[in-house]
């Protein structure tokens, strides 16, 4: 099996290769630092989570022209094996939510 990892640390040195920093990409995307660093380890675990760790991941690899698919899908199949299930399960289950509307109180009208 591929280590899935090793794409991140191959971006890493494609990414130095190219002189570009860690800190001029934190200053082009707004994203901390330590979470650029982590994304280049696969310290997965270290993100802020969901959404934010695919956008981040997809900024790293657009900040040096490195392909933003390869990262994903390398970043996905990581998940996918720390939760030890397929691929196709990466989303967790969504919670529902339960909307209660107050019904307006009819009253009675005495007519004469």
């Amino acid at each position: 099996m591929k280590d899935c990892r090793g794409t991140f640390a191959v971006a890493a040195a494609v990414r130095e290769s190219r002189g570009v920093t860690l800190e001029k990409i934190a200053r082009s995307t707004n994203i901390n630092i330590n979470y650029l660093q982590a994304i280049e380890r696969g310290e997965f675990e270290m993100l802020p989570g969901g959404i934010y760790n695919t956008s981040y991941i997809r900024q790293y690899a657009q900040a040096f022209d490195f392909d933003e698919q390869e990262l994903l899908e390398a970043y996905h199949q990581t998940q996918a094996e720390d939760e030890g299930g397929p691929s196709d399960l990466r989303q967790s289950p969504r919670r529902r939510r339960s909307i209660w509307f107050a019904r307006p109180r009819m009253t009675q009208e005495s007519g004469s």
